[in-house]
């Protein structure tokens, strides 16, 4: 048997390759400058997950992929070879899976990590490596990026949400100032602007005293 690597369904090899053939030779008839062409994916029949038409199943191995032709064990599993899986976990955390070779994907990591909270406040308490984040219900405080006022949002994941505030600021020529919202600090104002050679070209006026 294969089992596909998006959904972990079981198909007979003899079966899948007869699918996967006959998947790429439907694409490559569509046009006729494809006809012919036999670097097409074909998809799995249950997920649609797409696989090259180098990833054709040939060899039968177990769940895990270590062991070639694994022999039947009737204290096994069929299909199983018996050793721990030892398969990169999902997400990636660092850690492998401890259980022997299965079907399916493998369970969330178990290992117990010592994290801090989001916003780092809080001491590290030990947690599931696959539920690491945890929220320490306290005010972020971190500084939100009008560099001005802090988050006061309680302890988050992720960046902070957009200041809500008010505050002071010049438009883009800096020759005007007014109250506007930190989250939106580019504006512009309703004056002219000279550029420096125009400014540079004018002629200079001195005031006539009398």
């Amino acid at each position: 048997v294969w089992s596909c690597a998006g959904c972990f369904c079981l198909f007979h090899i003899p079966c899948i390759q007869k699918w996967a053939k006959d998947s790429v030779f439907l694409l490559s008839s569509v046009t006729d400058e494809d006809f012919g062409k036999k670097d097409h994916p074909w998809p799995c029949p249950k997920c649609r997950y797409e696989y090259s038409p180098s990833q054709t199943p040939s060899r039968y191995v177990c769940y895990c992929g270590k062991v070639q032709d694994p022999p039947l064990d009737p204290w096994l599993l069929p299909h199983s070879c018996g050793l721990v899986c030892d398969r990169a976990l999902n997400p990636a955390c660092g850690h492998r899976c401890l259980l022997l070779c299965h079907p399916g994907p493998c369970p969330p990591c178990p290992k117990m990590v010592s994290v801090s909270c989001m916003c780092s406040k809080a001491m590290a308490v030990p947690r599931r490596c696959s539920n690491k984040p945890w929220s320490c219900q306290k005010t972020c405080g971190k500084t939100l990026p009008c560099k001005q006022h802090a988050c006061n949002s309680s302890c988050h994941s992720g960046v902070c949400e957009p200041c809500p505030r008010v505050s002071v600021q010049r438009c883009v020529c800096g020759q005007e100032e007014a109250e506007r919202q930190c989250a939106s600090p580019v504006w512009h104002c309703q004056q002219r602007v000279l550029s420096p050679v125009l400014r540079m070209s004018l002629p200079v006026v001195t005031p006539v005293t009398r």
